[in-house]
């Protein structure tokens, strides 16, 4: 410490303001930087220590015109809508008062954050997805390669350093499982994420492809089992002729002949097979 004292004091002074804390009939407008003609700030001037009701109501019956207004007369007839049991009025700050009225008020409170959909036609009940991410890193251009457009100047070029992806698959019931997932960094990832892509919608396709098992309960696999005639037409089922099951038959055994030569030739001639399939 040093050895520094004062000498004298040359002015003290104690200055004391009245505090005046704000009350729940309190309005105080809002700032000029605020917009005044969107609906999204609902600053009610009320009169009396239900603020808190008065701004629920307000955000659920919003009016057009002065919607902060004479409260008693805009949201009057919707005060029974709420339920304000066991939450104090005024509403102190420290009240968790958002829990106990979601509490009061599910049917209030359920849904309202979930924001509407309305392009319906970009929905696909498709069961996979997949969700990915590119990353770019931006590298500045030579003065050659700044070619300058009508309206824009090349200043840099975006440069693929490294991608990531997950596939999922969704049944009915929502529940979710994830099949794959890659994650790469290095100077090919552009190229390697579109082979890879490309092998995910081949494994995919598979899938797709492969038939499914029906599943039946006990009770439709007898009533199926017993059935006489078709529950659509409602004609009785006839037994084929053995001419018809012959032919059905030598086709059968004809398609697994083709199968067996197709899958021969992938395996011996594949390069082959990829030219016929091109041309």
């Amino acid at each position: 410490m040093s050895d520094a004292y004062p000498e004298y004091i040359e002015e003290f002074s104690i200055e004391i303001f009245d505090f005046n804390p704000i009350g729940p009939t309190a309005h105080i407008p809002l700032p000029e930087t605020l917009p005044k003609r969107n609906n999204g700030i609902i600053n009610i001037q009320n009169d009396d220590d239900w603020c808190f009701g008065w701004s629920v109501l307000g955000a659920l019956h919003p009016v057009k015109v002065h919607p902060e207004r004479n409260p008693h007369w805009l949201y009057g007839g919707f005060v029974e809508e709420l339920n304000m049991n066991d939450i104090p009025v005024p509403v102190p700050v420290s009240t968790p008062v958002y829990k106990k009225f979601k509490e009061n008020n599910p049917e209030i409170i359920k849904n309202k954050s979930i924001k509407a959909f309305y392009n319906h036609k970009c929905m696909q009940p498709n069961p996979y997805r997949i969700f990915w991410d590119l990353e770019m890193l931006t590298e500045k251009l030579n003065p050659e390669e700044k070619t300058k457009l009508t309206h824009t100047e090349r200043l840099q070029m975006h440069k693929p350093c490294g991608y990531c992806y997950v596939v999922v698959r969704m049944d009915s019931s929502l529940n979710y499982e994830i099949i794959s997932h890659d994650l790469y960094r290095g100077p090919d990832a552009l190229e390697r994420f579109v082979v890879k892509i490309e092998e995910e919608l081949a494994n995919i396709q598979e899938d797709l492809s492969a038939p499914a098992e029906i599943i039946m309960s006990p009770g439709d696999l007898k009533a199926y089992n017993e059935a006489t005639e078709c529950w659509i037409c409602k004609g009785p089922f006839l037994k084929p002729a053995p001419e018809v099951i012959q032919k059905l038959e030598e086709a059968k055994h004809n398609l697994l002949e083709i199968k067996e030569w197709e899958s021969c030739m992938e395996k011996e001639h594949s390069k082959k097979k990829e030219a016929q399939k091109k041309y």
